[in-house]
């Protein structure tokens, strides 16, 4: 697990998941990766599957499912595990030794651009609130070579700047028109780093817009290609209702071919006096390109609603209890309803050639006969895996982790540690010292139906907010998750 502030947390998820099958093409909302999600399927950034040489394509057999082919330059990682099992990781730049993702650059061109970069946002080594420095955490394996900067404007992503020298003068930060001294880190655990000036855009490899080669009656398979010869699986696009989609475990039990990009997201704007009858909200940027928007959860418990036009009577938002009028910057879009059934369907099964004794490789299989890895399981855990950078700074298939911290507590006496399920259910949680960045992993135990309390300073008092808490049972090593290891093409 990699607790360091890394960039992706800082922007739209969409385009921060790390994808087994997204290739190039764009990078939607632009960002640079995370730690979390990289081989398992996501929305944007990555490229094709484990699934040797050649372009993305039909295999042997006249299925069409995805693969890679390596350039000079940019190379398909494999994570293998000791039982046997292996699929793709990503893409590796040699030439500037990352791992890099399909996404937009300062300039707007789609790029393979920094993964698992630092943040850097609102905090300054100088008085006058000038000089930007890169935040991190915890490192529990390498230190990122690069650190983003947000950019500006609808098509720009990030600016990329070489992570220099850890920082330990004074930290300032922005309030308003003053550049105030920081009393102390936002977290005890995070270090500052300087940055060199912006990485040019140009110095990353870039991706053409993905081509479509038949797959089905149906779904195309997208296409990219990179400025070094390389080419991957960026997605699949659906003829019938003309988007580019990603197969996703969904609430009925099965995987659909969901759009890849959701611009929208409904809930948070409504179009009468009584918020009841919902709007999708989304940045101008969006205006002319939204076409599908979604309820504010997981993916696979969201619901989906497409979009029908641009709002134009009077917007109203919820304020608490109260139903007022709406005159924030976001635009408002009229929706209906997009059932699951509308979207190509199909089965998650076990690929038993890149499949090990414990470790499986899941992939959805379309009713019209595409294949696209989705998930890793690790047999012996029983759960669903994605491999990460764990607490020993080693690569394992890691699950869904609820989070333990020093906040939330059973007892009055803030003394019996709960965990937060923030990242959808799990079974099994972590907890980061915040003093000495160590690492500990728990068995999660059941939900906690009783008083939460919130420790602050010394103090420890009854919290009041919506939070689905669990006890926290026994811990477990780090070993106990399957340790993965990469192979590159040189």
């Amino acid at each position: 697990m990699r607790s360091m502030i890394v960039f992706c947390s800082l922007l739209v998820a969409t385009a921060c998941s790390g994808s087994e099958n997204s290739g190039g093409g764009t990078g939607g909302d632009g960002g640079t990766g995370s730690d979390s999600g990289r081989s398992d399927i996501g929305n944007d950034g990555g490229a094709g599957s484990e699934g040797g040489g050649g372009d993305a394509g039909a295999d042997g057999g006249g299925v069409a499912q995805p693969s890679y082919q390596d350039g000079p330059r940019l190379k398909a990682r494999t994570v293998r595990t000791a039982d046997g099992a292996h699929g793709f990781y990503g893409w590796y730049d040699a030439q500037l030794d990352i791992d890099c993702f399909a996404g937009n650059a300062s300039d707007g061109s789609s790029r393979c651009v920094p993964w698992g970069g630092l943040g850097a946002t609102n905090r300054y080594s100088d008085s006058s609130c000038n000089t930007l420095l890169a935040v991190g955490g915890c490192e529990h394996g390498a230190l990122p070579k690069y650190a983003g900067v947000f950019g500006s404007g609808c098509n720009a992503g990030p600016s990329y700047h070489a992570v220099g020298s850890r920082y330990t003068g004074t930290v300032y930060y922005s309030s308003g028109a003053d550049c105030e001294v920081t009393a102390s880190p936002s977290q005890p655990n995070w270090n500052y780093y300087s940055m060199g000036a912006e990485t040019a855009p140009a110095s990353f490899v870039s991706f053409a817009t993905p081509t479509k080669s038949p797959a089905t009656a149906r779904l195309q398979m997208n296409v990219s290609h990179a400025g070094d010869g390389a080419t991957g699986f960026s997605s699949w696009h659906d003829t019938q209702l003309d988007v580019d989609c990603l197969f996703t475990a969904t609430g009925d039990g099965q995987e659909h071919c969901l759009p890849n990009t959701i611009h929208g997201y409904t809930g948070y704007l409504f179009a009468d006096s009584t918020c009841s009858q919902t709007l999708a909200n989304a940045s101008s940027c969006y205006d002319s390109v939204i076409r599908y928007a979604m309820s504010p959860a997981d993916r696979s418990q969201a619901t989906f609603s497409e979009v029908t036009g641009k709002h134009r009577g009077t917007v109203y938002a919820l304020n608490g209890n109260q139903c007022t009028a709406y005159t924030g910057p976001l635009s408002a879009f009229d929706v209906k309803p997009a059932p699951l059934s509308q979207f190509v369907s199909g089965t998650l099964t076990v690929d038993g050639d890149a499949s090990g004794s414990r470790i499986q490789r899941k992939t959805a299989v379309s009713t019209d006969g595409v294949r696209q890895p989705r998930a890793w399981y690790d047999t012996e855990l029983a759960t669903e895996c994605t491999f990460n950078t764990a607490g020993d700074g080693k690569l394992r298939c890691m699950p869904t982790l609820s989070t333990v911290d020093d906040n939330f507590f059973a007892d009055s006496g803030c003394t019996q540690h709960l965990a937060r399920d923030i990242s959808g259910p799990a079974k099994f949680a972590v907890y980061e010292a915040t003093a000495t960045c160590g690492v500990t992993y728990y068995q999660l135990g059941t939900a906690h139906s009783g008083t939460v309390y919130f420790k602050s300073g010394n103090s420890c008092t009854v919290y009041t907010g919506a939070q689905e808490m669990h006890r926290v049972g026994a811990t477990i090593p780090v070993t106990s998750f399957a340790e993965g290891l990469l192979t590159t093409e040189k």
